[in-house]
């Protein structure tokens, strides 16, 4: 790998966490992304539905967009706070595992297509026959990988184009974005992985935080791969990742054309459809219940404890549950436990929780839960558990 002369593919192995220090535990990020993540839900949430109730009162609506912008800016960058919390403090430890290149890439570009779509920028991706494999951490690298593409679009021109590639050497695997934007100059490419530094971008109207490339850096680095760029001034940049191969003989790829994503603009919600949603927080219920009186045809019940929620499964018979993870009574787990021992009981169960991490969903999707909405809620992320 480039600047790793001398070193042997043995001195390159990822790092143990308890290398990095402990500068925190599980628990209390756990607790700390919980906490934030609650009352932006309101904020956010409430934001929303008050710019679709002002489209009538444009200079009120303009403000309320204002809101809603600075909570989705507050979101984005507690995320990426809580992020570094938990990678300097070992609290996230790495899963590594031969990850599927071209499989990873094509959802991840399945992911930001919406966003590049909206700038009318083209992404370009042809995986060849032979499919490649790294070692690394699959949910990791998928972050680091959408931050990329997110960047290219970002600081794309209108009707740019974005061109993603991967290859597989003896040594390492190479993956590289390339994008047509307005590149870095000269005099900050030194602070393109330090946190906080926007680049010049936090003066003009492009959202971000400057810490994802940081922390892109560091994860990058734990898997014990490297990160770069070139790039030149208004004729765009070239960020690359390396990363270790993965020895998977016999192994079929998965290089199917990519999926085009459709907008859910105008959703078909199921008619008839009864909902329960069992959660303690009176802010959230209130929100939900506005959220969903746009909906005709749906029947909402609501729950606020464990108990009272798995009565009223009986009671009311839903088609969908939206949990809670954390009740006054049990946790939502349990609920779902419990639900599952009911022969009778044929909902879906989708968690909507500030329970954020990635450990927090992963435990859930383990124990068997239908989906997983986190707070603050995104509403096309609920309109597609409501479609027929």
């Amino acid at each position: 790998m480039e600047d790793n002369k001398g070193e042997s593919r043995e001195d390159r192995q990822p790092k143990s966490n308890n290398q990095q220090g402990r500068l925190g535990d599980a628990e209390f990020v756990a607790n700390l992304s919980h906490e934030l993540r609650t009352p932006l839900n309101a904020i956010v949430g409430f934001s929303q539905l008050l710019n679709q109730q002002l489209k009538h009162l444009p200079d009120q609506q303009e403000s309320v967009q204002m809101i809603e912008q600075a909570g989705r800016h507050l979101w984005e960058l507690i995320d990426q706070l809580i992020d570094l919390v938990k990678i300097e403090g070992g609290v996230s430890p790495l899963n590594m595992e031969p990850i599927d290149i071209y499989s990873l890439l094509k959802e991840c570009i399945n992911l930001v297509n919406l966003a590049a779509k909206d700038k009318q920028i083209d992404l370009f991706f042809t995986p060849s026959t032979d499919p490649i494999y790294a070692m690394a951490d699959r949910l990791r690298l998928r972050q680091i990988i959408l931050n990329l593409l997110s960047n290219a679009i970002k600081y794309n021109v209108e009707g740019g184009e974005v061109h993603i590639a991967a290859n597989g050497m003896e040594d390492n695997i190479t993956i590289s974005i390339v994008d047509s934007g307005i590149g870095i100059a000269s005099h900050q490419q030194q602070n393109v992985f330090k946190p906080f530094q926007r680049l010049g971008a936090q003066f003009s109207d492009i959202e971000g935080t400057g810490l994802g490339l940081s922390i892109s850096k560091e994860l990058v680095e734990l898997m014990a791969g490297e990160i770069g760029f070139t790039s030149q001034e208004f004729e765009g940049s070239r960020f690359y990742l390396k990363l270790l191969p993965a020895n998977v003989e016999g192994r079929k790829g998965e290089n199917a054309p990519v999926k085009k994503v459709i907008a859910l603009s105008d959703p078909a919600i199921k008619q008839n459809l009864k909902l329960l949603y069992i959660e303690d927080n009176p802010v959230n219920i209130r929100y939900m219940k506005m959220l969903l009186e746009e909906f005709a045809g749906l029947e909402l019940t609501t729950a606020s404890t464990g108990e009272a929620g798995l009565e009223q499964v009986k009671l009311c018979q839903p088609d969908i549950i939206l949990l809670d993870m954390r009740l006054p009574d049990m946790h939502g787990l349990d609920v779902l436990a419990k639900l599952t021992e009911d022969s009778k009981h044929s909902a879906k169960v989708y968690a909507v929780s500030a329970d954020a991490l990635p450990a927090q969903i992963e435990r859930a999707m383990r124990a068997g839960i239908d989906g997983y909405i986190t707070k603050p809620i995104d509403i096309k992320r609920l309109q597609q558990v409501l479609v027929a």
